[in-house]
Order: structure tokens, then C-alpha cells, then sequence
């Protein structure tokens, strides 16, 4: 019975965090204040996940049908952002695709690494850098993962792999520590964490056959993060046990009015018209931070939002894109004024959920979601230097 609590309880926050996908609000912009594009059909194409990779298609509607599934559990992108480049360089994106690999996209160029023995029965999920070395965590689902159930993983004779770091060179990913280096509990997975550039603050669940159990630790390597291997880590990080009301600080959502200001003045003209959770990425960096929009009596919208070193994205769940400043190796847009491109209408069911740019090339993720559930994904690559150069002018207006 305290199980079927505690699973009502995480549906509960799958909820609140993904919103509810059949009721839609569409963003109204301000004319006057913000210039809006339109893209066509031969500015962009469509891409879609399954269990093989990456594939084209025409259209939303024509994406194979899938059984839906558990977030944790389906085949998606949860989680990117960019790494700067040099001087004359773009930027270059990552995305995690669970249950698949890594997506790297170097401006039209796009391309998987796959790793089998770490995405097939894990969850991927929490993309960061360090040192611009793509970092990430795994780890198994108590609820919706029955590989947890093995002998072998519940005693510890399987390994309990927490962060992974994707070196490029060798197109490889390793392990960096796992959750047996932070918890000396058996059957024990780091569900979720922040890192803020020095300490990171990890939630940790033991399973068992009775009960589950929360703890909190926030540890920091006292070498180099990368120099660390499951191996050593445990003799080279400090830990500390840490209450949850401490842990919940650093995951809970930030008033609004907090938020960068290159990110407030973009939207202005109407956030105090719209009420909104939005989960900010700023390039190279650390843990998303997440800020929540409250004005009264106005339905919720999801956006994320992305800060680079030239410019500042925001997308709204509908597909409301604003982007302010200039892509790389190009001219302010508008003088530095936000711009508004309105991506195409997805059907009913699905909604846009993650960005990156790198060099002129936007690429957007959007999934179909029925409450906890992920049926067809994929993503949309959009040429900005057709949509937004091309059609706004070096006038800027």
C-alpha cells in the first residue's frame, strides 16, 4: 500500500514538472516590440527516435506508431546544451537519448554514439560539462525497471553506475563514480542531483523488498573530477550527509523576478500575462536551474531557456521560440530586440520540449505524452541563417 502512495506521489511530480499536454495556451506576442518569423518548408526538417536511432520523416503525423512508456523508460531526448566554440568555431551541441546514446550536432552535421551495456536498461538524464567534457548521470528506476529485481544488481555484484563522462576522441563513455563510492547501502540508486560548479547534491533511494528509502549527501572530489574512477573515488571525495529540506533548496524553483536579466527583458513584453515553469541551461555550464512565472489565474506553460556567449533562447511548449543577440560568426539581430519564430503546430498530443543552436542550425525536440507516459519523439532541425538572416535583412527590421 505504501508503495502504490509513493508511485501516486512520483505521477503526481511527473505531472506538475511535464504539464499536461491536452490543454494548450498559445503565447500571444506583443507585434510592436517583437518581430515574428514564420518558417517553411524548405527551411526545415523532421526527425524521429526508436530503439535503432535516428530516421527522416515528412511529418509528425507519419512517425511510426510505439507503445508508450514510462519517461524513464522510452527511447528520448532528456537533456542537452552546447559547448562554446573558439574563434572562428560554432558551437556544438549534445543531447542525451535515453535508453540510445548521445546526439552530437556540429552545426548541419549530426551524429550518434551508442553505447549498449550503459543505455539499454538505464535512464539518462542530467547533461552538464566539465572542463567542456560532456557529463551526465544513469541510473535504474525503482517502479518501471525490473532489472533492479536481479540477485546479482541487489547485492552489489553488478555495479550501480551514477556519472558517466563522454570523451570525444575515443567516441567512448566511462564511468567516473558510481553510487557505491557515495552510499553504503546495498541496492541503492542516485535518482537525481545538482551540481552548482563545486559541490554536488545527490538524492539517493535504496531499494528493498520492504520499503524504499531516501537519503542526501553533497560530496566534491578533492582531485580533479575526471581523474576519478569507481576504483578511487571513494578515498578521493569528501561526503557530507545532508537533510532533505537541504537538498529540496537546490531543486526547488526560483522566483521569476530572480532570473537573468538578459532572460526577463526578452520577455517583457507578456510574462505578466503568462504564468510558466522554465528550466534554464547556460552554455558550458553546470545544473539547469529552474524558475517559475506566477501570475494569478493564468494556465502554466514549460519553456526552457538557453544562455550562450552571443546569444539568449527561450521555447515555449507550443512552439513560441524567442531568441535574442546573434548566432555565431553573424550580425546582431534587430539590434539586439527579441525575435519570434512560430514552429509548426504539432498534433494533438505532442509538445516541444527542448533546444540547442549550433552554428546557424536549431535543432528542437518534441514528444507525444499522455501523463507519465512517452509515445513518438524525435526532433526538428530548422535553418536559421534561411529563417532568420535571410528573411529580417542586415536592417535588422
Amino acid at each position: 500500500m505504501k508503495k502504490n502512495n509513493i508511485l501516486i506521489l512520483i505521477i503526481f511530480v511527473v505531472v506538475l514538472s511535464f504539464s499536461c499536454s491536452k490543454k494548450k495556451k498559445e503565447i500571444q506576442i506583443n507585434k510592436d516590440e517583437t518581430q515574428i518569423v514564420e518558417i517553411n518548408k524548405k527551411n526545415h526538417e523532421w526527425y524521429y527516435f526508436n530503439d535503432n536511432g535516428y530516421f527522416k520523416t515528412d511529418k509528425v503525423s507519419n512517425i511510426p506508431q510505439v507503445i508508450k512508456k514510462p519517461w524513464t523508460e522510452a527511447v528520448r531526448s532528456s537533456s542537452s546544451n552546447i559547448r562554446s566554440g573558439g574563434s572562428n568555431e560554432s558551437e556544438t551541441g549534445f543531447a542525451i537519448i535515453n535508453r540510445l546514446g548521445m546526439l552530437i550536432f556540429e552545426n548541419k552535421n549530426i551524429s550518434l554514439s551508442k553505447d549498449i551495456n550503459l543505455f539499454s536498461d538505464r535512464t539518462a538524464q542530467n547533461l552538464s560539462f566539465y572542463n567542456g567534457t560532456p557529463i551526465f548521470s544513469v541510473y535504474k528506476s525503482s517502479f518501471f525497471n525490473d532489472t533492479v529485481k536481479d540477485t546479482g544488481y541487489m547485492n552489489n555484484q553488478n555495479q550501480h553506475l551514477f556519472l558517466i563522462q563522454y570523451d570525444e576522441k575515443s567516441n567512448s563513455f566511462y564511468p567516473i563514480i558510481n553510487c557505491n563510492n557515495i552510499s553504503h547501502e546495498l541496492n541503492s540508486e542516485v535518482t537525481d542531483y545538482f551540481w552548482d560548479g563545486m559541490n554536488w547534491y545527490c538524492s539517493i533511494k535504496t531499494i528493498t523488498d520492504v520499503k524504499n528509502n531516501f537519503s542526501y549527501v553533497k560530496w566534491n572530489p578533492s582531485v580533479p573530477l575526471l581523474s576519478l574512477s569507481p576504483l578511487n573515488a571513494s578515498k578521493d571525495i569528501v561526503i557530507q550527509n545532508i537533510s532533505a529540506d537541504e537538498y529540496r533548496r537546490k531543486m526547488e524553483y526560483i522566483d521569476y523576478s530572480k532570473s537573468p536579466e538578459q532572460i526577463r527583458t526578452m520577455l517583457s513584453n507578456f510574462d505578466t500575462d503568462v504564468s510558466f515553469y522554465m528550466n534554464l541551461k547556460i552554455a558550458d555550464s553546470t545544473s539547469c536551474v529552474k524558475y517559475h512565472n506566477d501570475v494569478k489565474d493564468k494556465k502554466e506553460l514549460n519553456c526552457v531557456s538557453l544562455i550562450s556567449k552571443t546569444w539568449s533562447g527561450v521555447l515555449f511548449e507550443d512552439g513560441t521560440f524567442f531568441i535574442k543577440g546573434a548566432l555565431s560568426g553573424k550580425y546582431i539581430l534587430r539590434g539586439y530586440k527579441p525575435v519570434a519564430i512560430k514552429l509548426p503546430k504539432l498534433p494533438d498530443g505532442f509538445v516541444y520540449s527542448d533546444f540547442l543552436i549550433s552554428g546557424t542550425m536549431m535543432y528542437v525536440f518534441f514528444e507525444e505524452k499522455d501523463f507519465y507516459e512517452v509515445g513518438r519523439n524525435g526532433f526538428l532541425a530548422v535553418n536559421l541563417e534561411e529563417t532568420l538572416y535571410k528573411e529580417i535583412g542586415v536592417s535588422g527590421e
